[in-house]
């Protein structure tokens, strides 16, 4: 970023992701949208890290590229975290560092397990020399294209689309409770959830309830 910083084609933008656990603020997906409708041709969108809960980019973005390197861990946190499922693509970074090949091996072989059908692409990149990078491009144009051509891609931004509304329901409904009820309200529940006389999914409904006036 910081060798384009300065050009006049591209601008660059950081968003906290304001402990958003999926690893982008809540306003990443209107923000790209924005920047699509000022005619931006491309928008890359740099997540703060992929680990078990933060795979929110997977319902943003065209093309999912999961980016790792040599002796990072990833592999294990692959496995169990199930980025297998989100990526698009894989690209291990750092390929001039042993155990390049031996990381793009184990991520081929998890992919093979997980039958991932077509099977996502691993590729080897050296980010500071530009090495990998044409052909990352190309892998990320290739995917677009066909999901285009498919029709996939309209059905994709979709769905999108109805998780990003979803996720925005959420957090209203939680602020218009809070506000309606005001959190003392909701702190005197405290003592019977101690106790467990009452469980957090009905006090929250109460809570739910109470602010809107739908039964739940």
């Amino acid at each position: 970023m910081g060798a384009h910083s300065r050009d006049p084609g591209v601008y660059v933008r950081s968003m906290a992701s304001r402990a958003q656990l999926g690893g982008i603020a809540l306003a990443t997906p209107a923000a790209v949208r924005v920047l699509d409708a000022m005619g931006m041709d491309v928008v890359v969108v740099e997540t703060v890290g992929v680990g078990q809960s933060e795979v929110a980019i997977a319902d943003t973005a065209d093309c999912t590229v999961l980016v790792t390197m040599p002796g990072g861990g990833d592999g294990v946190q692959a496995m169990k975290a199930g980025v297998l499922e989100i990526g698009d693509l894989f690209v291990v970074n750092k390929a001039d560092r042993d155990g390049a090949l031996r990381t793009q091996r184990e991520l081929n072989v998890m992919l093979r397990l997980a039958e991932r059908n077509p099977r996502p692409v691993v590729l080897l990149t050296q980010a500071d020399t530009g090495a990998g990078v044409e052909e990352v491009v190309e892998h990320i144009e290739g995917f677009i294209e066909a999901q285009r051509q498919s029709g996939d891609l309209g059905g994709r931004r979709r769905r999108h689309l109805e998780r990003e509304a979803l996720d925005l329901i959420g957090v209203q409904a939680r602020r218009k409770t809070v506000q309606v009820r005001g959190e003392d309200a909701l702190a005197a529940y405290s003592a019977a959830l101690a106790e467990r006389q009452i469980d957090p999914a009905t006090v929250a409904a109460q809570a739910l309830e109470s602010a809107t006036g739908l039964p739940q």
